[in-house]
């Protein structure tokens, strides 16, 4: 019996100690917050680099904060003053927004027709076109180089003694067109010119006839290269300036000094090049010319997807409802097209408010001629520049108005149908 109580008691002991016993809790990895840790340095990056200069650049547009030397004026709080500034000048942005705004137009229309063109056109199962890879990587290599490179290509290629000219000066070459005639008849004319505002002056008549027989007697060559057109003129303008050497008495000297220097020197230009950047045309077009080339290889391939992301079937469906291609394209292709036109649309449109690098280079950063490839941005640039920090953070913050009110105009008006209305 004594034996039997022992067993007993010793397994309820046992028993006694596992129940008081607390079991051994395994440690766990909690992976609920491990979100925030990895996400955190894009906030803190966003936060610094980011966020702090934009609060900083609205702020400081409200203020007269600038540097004169190593003097620093302000900050002084004057309202929208420096706005007002911006508009009231003669130098205002407002003819910087319309600069960049053609200049846009002029590379953007083209760019996207073309590249909705080569969007269908590679997109097509139908044509079975060959080399497609090729073609591809080819329209889009311009977007892979830098556009000072590119700009600096281009200044090369029209400067006056650049390929170009020289193209067009061998085809004039090729033309049989008389350039030094040209410079001769020019010559005359100006000469002619100046005797008839002294006609009363018989010894100018009798020089101008000695002129013309003089001109008319030299030789002129066919295929005169243009530095010896150019050495020809010089020395028979020289010699006919002789002759009027001893003309001129009678007539106002200082008359006769100014027309020597201002009017003679005119005759040559009929067989200089073109100076594309002295013009307001030229200058835009080839600004435009390059930022078609830029990114018509990039909107290609947008708009490849997003016409590779609509369905066969409706294309199916419209032929065997007799359609033609173009009504498949206007009807079908175009409407399903639309919001990735719409974000080509928006992108460009940011992009080319934002346009710098390209006139920046061509104009040598002064927007000739006339200022007239000035963009908002190298306006922008050049208050930074100046250490004037109150208006260039008006500009910015202009800037960033016009670009959010643009877009949200495009967005409204073309994706209008395709909201959700309630």
């Amino acid at each position: 019996m004594a034996k039997k109580n022992t067993t007993t008691e010793g397994v309820v002991a046992t028993e006694a100690s596992v129940k008081t016993k607390a079991p051994k809790k395994r440690k766990s990895v909690q992976y609920d917050n491990w979100g925030y840790f990895f996400i955190a340095p894009f906030f803190i990056i966003y936060f610094i680099f980011s966020l702090i200069p934009l609060l900083t650049t609205f702020y400081y547009s409200f203020f007269d904060y600038y540097r004169v030397g190593l003097m620093e004026i302000g900050p002084k709080f004057i309202g929208i003053k420096n706005f007002i500034t911006m508009f009231a000048a003669e130098d205002n942005l407002g003819k910087y927004f319309w600069n960049t705004i053609v200049m846009w137009l002029m590379g953007f229309i083209p760019q996207i027709l073309i590249s909705l063109l080569l969007a269908v056109w590679f997109t097509n199962t139908e044509l079975k076109l060959k080399c497609q890879q090729f073609f591809k990587t080819v329209i889009y290599m311009p977007n892979l180089i830098m556009a000072a490179a590119f700009s600096m290509l281009f200044f090369a290629l029209m400067s006056p003694a650049g390929p170009v000219n020289a193209i067009i000066t061998s085809m004039v070459d090729k033309m049989n067109v008389p350039n030094v005639n040209i410079m001769f008849t020019k010559f005359v004319e100006a000469l002619t010119g100046f005797v008839a505002e002294n006609s009363d002056n018989t010894m100018l008549v009798d020089s101008l006839n000695k002129v013309i027989v003089m001109i008319n007697d030299t030789a002129i060559p066919k295929g005169l290269d243009l530095n010896s057109a150019r050495a020809l003129v010089d020395s028979t303008r020289d010699s006919a300036i002789q002759i009027f050497q001893d003309s001129y008495k009678g007539v106002d000297s200082f008359k006769w000094t100014a027309f020597i220097n201002t009017s003679l020197p005119e005759v040559a230009k009929a067989a200089e090049p073109i100076r594309f950047f002295n013009s307001t045309a030229w200058s835009r077009g080839i600004i435009a010319t390059m930022n078609f080339l830029m990114w018509y290889g990039n909107t290609t391939i947008m708009l490849m997807a997003g016409v590779m992301g609509i369905d066969n079937s409706l294309f199916e469906a419209a032929r065997i409802d007799g359609a033609n291609p173009i009504q498949i394209f206007f009807k079908v292709t175009i409407p399903m097209l639309l919001p990735i036109f719409v974000y080509v649309l928006i992108t460009s449109l940011i992009g080319g408010i934002q346009m710098f690098d390209v006139p920046q280079i061509l104009s040598q950063g002064n927007g000739g001629p006339n200022r007239t490839t000035m963009t908002i941005i190298m306006k922008l640039q050049r208050h930074l520049y100046s250490k004037n920090y109150g208006m260039g953070g008006s500009t910015s913050v202009l800037v960033f108005a016009i670009t959010a009110v643009l877009s949200g105009i495009v967005y409204k008006t073309t994706m209008s149908k395709y909201t959700n209305k309630r």
